[in-house]
């Protein structure tokens, strides 16, 4: 049953990525904000 909720999630995020609208100005500039957040982390803590 484990193995199912993983394929579920795996198939749920894949669903949410598909659907998103990339093309949006506003989507795309929040999703390069993030890894640029991410790098930022990265490099303080790691």
């Amino acid at each position: 049953m484990k193995e199912r909720w993983k394929l579920l999630i795996i198939f749920l995020v894949f669903l949410a990525c598909y659907f998103i609208p990339w093309d949006s100005l506003t989507i795309r500039q929040s999703g390069l904000e993030a890894f640029m957040m991410l790098q930022e982390y990265a490099r303080q803590h790691v």
